[in-house]
């Protein structure tokens, strides 16, 4: 795997030392890339002309520096992303060994997702791993893109070479606009943008915990099944504990909003 820092105009030193650190133990110096520029020229890690010695299939991370890492986030950089036109995690095989109970479950959940497993085989579909954007009631777009994984050569109609200047000035639009294939989220809750002082609570509440216990990824370990059972349901934020558990990267838009908060 290949982590490509995105440069923007609010990185703050304080966090990002300390979460490139993170990076560097976890995946080594060597596949940390940086100084590559913003989000437009880091577009070119989606074609071949990078000049970054990257094996064809290899994950390739596009993350802001604006973002706090915390150990958690592990699980997330690690996640598996399906190839260029696969359709194994939306069709599974019956077997006897399951039960009668069990294929007919199969049968049904493979019948609710053949128009998606069509459409991915007919188009040879790619899959791009994202965020979704949990937090926000009336979103301009349902996914957002501080976090961009992808693998190498699956995505190459997103290198748009040098017409940089005529894509706009929103890496979500762009990527809205321009990615045909399949938006593969990070477990919901996992990542969040704050770039204001309201509260997230509801959304929180209404979005994020419905994909608990299946997708809870805390960043300690709990004892009994009661402690974890309480962490779960935990407010989004506190004063006294900072931040859910469960999250594991923050993207600020402001520093002085997020610093001194118990992230």
């Amino acid at each position: 795997m290949k982590i490509v820092i995105v440069e923007t105009d609010v990185k703050v030193d304080k966090s990002f030392v300390t979460s490139l650190r993170k990076l560097i133990q976890w995946y080594g110096e060597e596949n940390i890339i940086l100084d590559t520029g913003d989000w437009k020229k880091c577009l070119k890690f989606h074609g071949y002309d990078h000049g970054y010695d990257i094996e064809e299939g290899e994950k390739i991370v596009l993350i802001q520096d604006n973002v706090v890492i915390h150990d958690n986030a592990k699980v997330v950089f690690d996640a598996m992303i399906p190839t260029k036109g696969s359709i194994d995690e939306f069709v599974h095989k019956e077997d006897d060994v399951n039960g009668p109970e069990v294929n007919e479950v199969i049968r049904k959940t493979n019948e609710k997702n053949k128009p998606i497993a069509d459409a991915i085989t007919e188009n040879n579909y790619a899959y791009l791993c994202c965020a979704n954007n949990w937090w926000d009631d009336e979103p301009d777009s349902p996914f957002v893109t501080s976090y961009v994984a992808f693998n190498h050569g699956d995505t190459t109609e997103l290198d748009v070479g040098d017409v940089l200047e005529h894509i706009g000035d929103s890496s979500r639009m762009f990527y809205k606009e321009h990615f045909k294939g399949i938006i593969w989220p990070v477990k919901t809750g996992s990542i969040v943008e704050i770039d204001n002082d309201h509260g997230k609570e509801d959304q929180w509440k209404r979005v994020a915990r419905k994909a608990f216990p299946d997708d809870f990824n805390p960043r300690d370990s709990f004892t009994t099944s009661l402690d974890y059972s309480l962490e779960m349901h935990k407010p989004f934020f506190s004063l006294e504990e900072g931040l859910h558990q469960h999250v594991a990267m923050v993207f600020f838009h402001d520093f002085s909003i997020v610093d001194g908060m118990p992230l």
